[in-house]
């Protein structure tokens, strides 16, 4: 009976000795997918930091963008207004010019109705 209770010691004892060697497996094979999730997590994190640094980047860019094409902006704003100066200042000129071409042309005329007419007065002071 003691040889009995022996062998069944023996046998629950390779018994747990199988079960913990496979308790030890298994968690040994967690411990191995819980590396690789954290690995996963670490790579996951990483591409995170780096999006993000390359969105603040790109967000950088686009702000200096924005500045550069506001500039561009305002610098053809004031092309536009000195253009639209000049050009007012072209009416004016032109109106000045036909001014004077239309009074040139008077002149001219009154010019030749004296000049005629000093002419008239000489053929009859003449022809007395």
């Amino acid at each position: 009976e003691l040889r009995m209770k022996r062998e069944h010691a023996e046998e629950s004892r390779k018994t747990l000795a199988e079960e913990v060697n496979r308790l030890k497996a298994e968690l040994q094979s967690k411990e191995v997918d819980l590396q690789g999730v954290r690995d996963q997590v670490n790579v996951a994190q990483q591409s995170q930091q780096d999006a993000s640094v390359w969105g603040q980047e790109e967000l950088s860019r686009a702000n200096a963008e924005v500045s550069r094409l506001r500039e561009e902006l305002q610098l053809a704003q004031s092309s536009t207004s000195l253009l639209q100066d000049k050009q007012s200042a072209f009416d004016e000129m032109q109106r000045r010019l036909f001014d004077l071409e239309t009074a040139a042309t008077q002149h001219a005329q009154e010019r030749e109705d004296l000049t005629s007419e000093i002419n008239t007065v000489r053929s009859e002071l003449e022809f007395k």
